[in-house]
């Protein structure tokens, strides 16, 4: 995605989240949730998962790749704590993940990315 011209990134395709920036940033956030929430049984909100990525950065796409770096290692953990309980949190994730991945796919492609 790094390479894309940035206004390609986030042109509204008529997606379920606009862009194809907009639903990355979708998918990392909500795994954030899950993570944090649902596995963790911490207080969540939004702005926090915002501010956890640092989304101030100039290079969205960066922090957003960072990020989903960060929450891969964050499960692992996760994992390792508890796997029973992380297998099923993850599950949700990887339904979530996999229905939003497929609506994009068409502006994935039309970008001329292989993948996300």
């Amino acid at each position: 995605m790094r390479k894309q011209r940035f206004s390609e990134l986030i042109a509204e395709r008529g997606l379920p989240h606009g862009s194809v920036l907009r639903t990355v940033e979708h998918l990392v956030i909500e795994n954030h949730r899950l993570l944090h929430q649902e596995f963790m049984g911490e207080s969540w909100s939004a702005p926090a998962a915002y501010r956890w990525i640092r989304y101030e950065n100039p290079d969205p796409v960066s922090q957003l790749e960072e990020a989903s770096g960060s929450l891969e290692r964050l499960w692992k953990g996760a994992a390792a704590s508890d796997g029973v309980k992380a297998e099923a949190v993850l599950e949700r994730a990887a339904d979530h993940e996999e229905k939003h991945l497929a609506e994009v796919a068409p502006a994935v492609r039309a970008l001329g990315l292989k993948k996300l």
